[in-house]
């Protein structure tokens, strides 16, 4: 029996690999022993630098060892990510009538500096992040801005997607709005279309204004109401249409296996609103889908497979997201469809400097169509 201890330098703990069981697998099995355990360091305390840790939890890794270790009596090995420790700077704290407490924090990592917004009830869930980049202003000093071709999520590339499938000057309804990175990189691509979004919490409009750059347009209105009460509202208005309307909000309550977006969204009075408010057959319905539990993500995939004729969907490869997209339109979509805009999204950020700088291209094409599956 081999048996060793991690510690996950700070700022790295909400990665795959050491906030899901599946990482947890491969960190064990790339650390070559039988037993490890997985140390985090906690938000609220500073540490020194990695030697101050090892000493203070020497003891602790002892008594969690196997039997058989603990009687041979040798030293724990100690692993890490190289000797650095990490960096955590906490920009600011705050509480949320409806989220609880938060925390903004800025990350050193290998995509760089990283700011991001963290529910400290879920603190190894990443809510929104930005890179920072450090630029020279007009009076020499050096300044942090956001970097705008930087997009955290791998389903928010397709979501970008769906919008070049709809007209330039499209509306779009987003229910949801967190940090606002989904919203600032669709204006930066899509300049002329309008976007609505709705959002319940005041304190994450506070902190998506003041720490993440959310931009101010014309063509950008945000509500901050009951994404279900403005839905029904919306629908009762005779000239009321979207172009698309995008489900992208959280679930606070996760017993059900169902985190995205609340169940409450996908109950037949709300889909019926939705079927109302969007303005034609071209227009779409999408969700951002994130169901661990199996029952239920196939009994929702049956619901929206059975009211839109169109369905189409994507999982990313590292998160449980299911991107869903939806059309009263029969034979809306094809293989040769999402081609065809793949390239053109490619040749759009290109064309306005949005490709994240360690990237060729914003999306993959053919591994999209390899992964992308249609059913109308």
């Amino acid at each position: 029996m081999t048996y060793a201890a991690f510690i996950i330098p700070q700022g790295r703990e909400c990665e795959w690999t050491f906030s899901s069981d599946e990482g947890r697998q491969v960190l064990l099995a790339n650390c070559k022993v039988d037993r490890l355990t997985i140390i985090t360091l906690n938000r609220s305390h500073e540490f020194p630098d990695l030697k101050s840790v090892q000493d203070e939890l020497a003891g602790t890794v002892v008594e969690l060892a196997p039997s058989s270790i603990r009687e041979s009596r040798k030293k724990v090995p100690f692993l890490s990510l190289g000797g650095d420790i990490g960096k955590r700077h906490v920009v600011v704290k705050g509480e949320s009538e409806w989220s609880g407490g938060y925390v903004v924090e800025e990350v050193e990592g290998e995509d760089g500096i990283l700011r991001r917004l963290i529910f400290m009830k879920t603190p190894y869930v990443i809510q929104s992040e930005i890179r920072l980049k450090e630029v020279t202003n007009n009076d020499g000093q050096i300044e942090k801005i956001n970097d705008r071709t930087y997009l955290s999520c791998e389903y928010h590339v397709f979501l970008n997607l769906a919008v070049a499938l709809l007209p330039p000057k499209a509306h779009i309804l987003i229910v949801g709005l967190g940090g606002g990175v989904l919203i600032n990189y669709i204006h930066h691509c899509f300049d002329q279309v309008k976007i609505t979004s709705v959002e319940i919490d005041p304190a994450v409009y506070d902190v998506a204004s003041k720490y993440f750059g959310l931009v101010s347009s014309p063509n950008i209105e945000i509500h901050i109401t009951d994404g279900v009460d403005f839905i029904l509202s919306e629908a009762q208005k005779p000239r009321t249409k979207y172009d698309m309307i995008l489900f992208d909000v959280d679930n606070k309550d996760t017993s059900l296996g169902l985190s995205c977006p609340p169940k409450r969204f996908l109950e037949d009075d709300i889909l019926d609103a939705v079927l109302k408010l969007v303005s034609e057959e071209q227009s779409l319905f999408m969700v951002n889908l994130v169901c661990r539990a199996t029952d239920l993500h196939d009994a929702i995939v049956s619901q929206l497979q059975y009211l839109f004729p169109s369905y189409a969907s994507i999982k990313m490869k590292h998160d449980v997201n299911e991107v869903i997209f939806c059309s009263l339109k029969p034979n809306r979509f094809s293989l040769d469809l999402f081609e065809a805009q793949g390239r053109r999204v490619n040749e759009l950020t290109k064309s306005k400097d949005l490709v994240p700088e360690d990237e060729e291209e914003l999306l993959d094409v053919k591994d999209m169509l390899e992964r992308m599956e249609i059913n109308s």
